[in-house]
């Protein structure tokens, strides 16, 4: 788990759910700059939790978990970590180990460029309360409303 305290600039937030472009959350990242599309190792797996996912660090994950990274200031970051749930223990900050990286645009800070060219990025992870749910490929609200159709 790290600690929000220890954050002085910008960091690269890796977002899989409800914080990426076009889904409801994502005016939460408030100016933040998409600097990479991203593929986690497959060290992670995420979850259904129906009206959002949960990523888990799990031994047997059996799919990549593909997600959006931004360059999250600190004053931004206290919010994402209210809407996550952090001081309730739904969710923890954590590095996460990247696989397949996609620079879409220049990183702003040394730390963001530091932590990319060792596959690294933050992100929220779930503890082992939801482990029960099943695994999911990707999620999005559209795969939502589908499910609600059939």
């Amino acid at each position: 788990m790290y600690n929000l305290k220890t954050i002085t600039k910008k960091v690269p937030v890796f977002v899989y759910g409800t914080l990426k472009k076009g889904e409801r959350a994502y005016n939460k990242l408030k100016g933040s700059k998409l600097i990479a599309m991203a593929e986690l190792q497959p060290e992670y797996k995420l979850l259904n939790c129906g009206r959002y996912p949960a990523l888990v660090k799990a031994k047997n994950g059996t799919n990549t978990v593909s997600g959006e990274i931004y360059e999250v200031a600190k004053d931004v970051l206290q919010e994402l970590h209210d809407y996550e749930g952090v001081s309730n223990g739904l969710f923890y900050f954590d590095y996460l180990s990247l696989g397949e990286i996609q620079i879409v645009n220049q990183p702003q800070t040394n730390l963001t460029k530091m932590m990319l060219n060792r596959s690294l990025a933050f992100g929220y992870l779930c503890g082992n309360q939801y482990s029960n749910l099943p695994e999911i490929e990707h999620w999005s609200t559209d795969s939502l409303c589908s499910l609600a159709i059939h």
